[in-house]
């Protein structure tokens, strides 16, 4: 109510008729009387759910493989300049483990790659 121009916040709401959750942008600006005084405030807010979730979609696509859901090189390369990083200031050593599949394309060639896409998910989910 200090403000003398409108504030505009994204936050959480929730309607207590339908129990609808949602984000919002509310914009909220005093209303003041000829004094200055603020006497109330008015509030405009517009659904941003649909506007957030695709963001989140969107950044977890950048760092996450689409069929398995597992970090993706982009993500690894950043943990492990991260890792490499905290290791050199605390003077410690880390270890880096690579998995590959043997005969993969075998799977692939002989039974389709759909049925390699589930082998892939398959071992994706024990990680």
């Amino acid at each position: 109510m200090q403000a003398w121009q409108p504030l505009v916040f994204e936050e959480a709401l929730t309607f207590a008729e339908d129990g609808y959750e949602g984000q919002f942008e509310t914009i909220k600006t005093p209303i003041r009387d000829p004094q200055g005084r603020a006497t109330g405030v008015l509030g405009v807010a517009r659904d941003i759910t649909d506007r957030k979730r695709a963001e989140e979609t969107i950044a977890f696509q950048a760092f996450h493989d689409l069929l398995t859901e597992l970090p993706n090189r982009t993500l690894f390369m950043d943990r492990l300049q991260l890792a490499v990083t905290q290791a050199r200031r605390r003077n410690q050593r880390i270890g880096v483990m690579f998995l590959d599949i043997d005969r993969f394309k075998l799977i692939n060639d002989t039974y389709g790659h759909q049925t390699g896409d589930v082998v892939l998910q398959s071992i994706g989910e024990m990680c």
